[in-house]
């Protein structure tokens, strides 16, 4: 064998040898654009105007996801850590306050601190699946066996409470720790500050009404109950019980992730359809 042919084989070999190492799936995004680059490069000689069309379809919409998919993350990740702090704050309320008769029966905190955490588990590793199509691949699958698992709950909540009845329940909780917290308003601190708390971050005042607060030995509505100062308008008092606000604020965040979620998983399978072909194309 010549030279020239021993020496056009060890170039092939280095090559390929190359080549192989820049097509781990942990490749960086920047080393993937210039992958890019160099492939529609490329493609200009080797593929019909048609193919070249379709691979720039599919390279354009595979970074189109990459920044959908950032945005939602970010989403997904800001969402679980409201659940977790509002879950976190209303179970040390209640270990504060130490509930009597409840025995501390009440899985709504424990409940949406674990939703919480598992929401913010997902976003990180959504974040670290990114330009990682085999990875996406658990994603989407992590993301369709938690969907399901949602529903088979929410249908387990339907049939067995009723979602009026469950708003009942907590609600009547709400009120019994709320009115032992205004009795103990003015003689108790921690039932002071929880109060003030709660009635500034909810815009709320008493149990049902302001007028709760005129059969407590206060006598009057405190300055939490109101927007500005309560003597100098009585329009500033707001008109809600905090119950109801607590009620349907929680419920209202537990909406929000269940929808945030609804939406992760036909995005992370898109994605993977998409990211899959690429990944052939690009290593």
């Amino acid at each position: 064998m010549s030279d020239s042919k021993i020496s056009g084989c060890f170039k092939c070999c280095s090559k390929s040898k190359a080549q192989r190492k820049s097509s781990l799936p942990d490749i960086l995004d920047e080393k993937i654009a210039k992958r890019v680059k160099s492939l529609l490069n490329g493609m200009a000689l080797k593929t019909s105007r048609t193919q070249k069309i379709a691979n720039c379809f599919n390279v354009c919409a595979l970074y189109f996801c990459h920044i959908i998919w950032g945005i939602l993350n970010i989403v997904m990740l800001f969402c679980g850590l409201s659940i977790t702090a509002l879950s976190g704050y209303l179970y040390y309320s209640m270990a504060t306050l130490k509930i009597s008769g409840s025995n501390f029966d009440f899985p709504l905190p424990i409940a949406t601190f674990v939703f919480g955490s598992l929401i913010i588990i997902l976003a990180v590793f959504g974040f670290a699946c990114t330009g990682r199509p085999h990875c996406l691949v658990l994603y989407s699958s992590c993301l369709i066996i938690i969907m399901l698992l949602e529903i088979l709950l929410a249908i387990h909540i339907y049939v067995n409470y009723a979602e009026e009845h469950a708003s009942i329940r907590y609600q009547e909780i709400f009120k019994k720790v709320f009115k032992d917290s205004i009795d103990r308003y003015s003689d108790d601190k921690e039932s002071w500050k929880f109060v003030d708390m709660v009635q500034r971050d909810f815009g709320c005042c008493g149990v049902n009404s302001s007028a709760d607060w005129y059969t407590t030995p206060l006598r009057m509505v405190p300055d939490s109950c109101c927007e500005f100062d309560c003597t100098l308008s009585k329009d500033s008092v707001y008109p809600k019980g905090c119950p109801e606000k607590l009620e349907s604020a929680i419920r209202d965040k537990e909406e929000k992730c269940f929808a945030l979620t609804t939406l992760a998983m036909p995005l992370a399978i898109v994605y993977t359809a998409l990211a899959i072909p690429i990944n052939g194309y690009l290593f």
